[in-house]
Protein backbone atom coordinates (compact mmCIF):
# COMPACT_ATOMS: atom_id res chain seq x y z
CA UNK A 1 0.00 0.00 0.00
CA UNK A 2 1.61 3.32 -1.01
CA UNK A 3 1.47 6.48 1.41
CA UNK A 4 -0.97 7.91 -0.96
CA UNK A 5 -4.03 5.53 -0.48
CA UNK A 6 -3.85 5.45 3.30
CA UNK A 7 -6.70 6.27 5.44
CA UNK A 8 -4.53 8.87 7.48
CA UNK A 9 -3.07 10.79 4.48
CA UNK A 10 -6.65 10.80 2.69
CA UNK A 11 -8.32 12.07 6.59
CA UNK A 12 -5.33 14.33 6.45
CA UNK A 13 -5.90 15.58 3.62
CA UNK A 14 -9.65 15.96 3.57
CA UNK A 15 -9.00 18.13 6.92
CA UNK A 16 -6.56 20.22 5.42
CA UNK A 17 -8.89 21.28 2.44
CA UNK A 18 -10.85 24.39 2.25
CA UNK A 19 -13.97 23.11 1.34
CA UNK A 20 -15.38 21.89 4.31
CA UNK A 21 -18.06 20.03 2.84
CA UNK A 22 -15.89 17.11 2.13
CA UNK A 23 -15.10 16.16 5.82
CA UNK A 24 -18.79 15.04 5.83
CA UNK A 25 -18.07 11.46 4.30
CA UNK A 26 -15.60 10.93 7.01
CA UNK A 27 -17.70 11.66 10.67
CA UNK A 28 -19.29 8.48 10.92
CA UNK A 29 -15.29 7.09 10.49
CA UNK A 30 -14.68 9.88 12.96
CA UNK A 31 -17.26 8.97 15.28
CA UNK A 32 -16.64 5.59 15.81
CA UNK A 33 -12.78 6.33 16.74
CA UNK A 34 -13.49 8.65 19.12
CA UNK A 35 -15.94 6.42 20.99
CA UNK A 36 -13.23 3.69 20.66
CA UNK A 37 -10.92 5.98 22.19
CA UNK A 38 -13.00 6.91 25.37
CA UNK A 39 -13.26 3.48 25.96
CA UNK A 40 -9.62 3.03 26.11
CA UNK A 41 -7.87 2.71 29.63
CA UNK A 42 -6.07 5.80 31.15
CA UNK A 43 -2.80 4.99 32.41
CA UNK A 44 0.46 7.40 33.63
Amino acid sequence: MSDETTAYRLLNQTLRAEDRSTVRPWFSYLKLLDSAAAKLHKFK
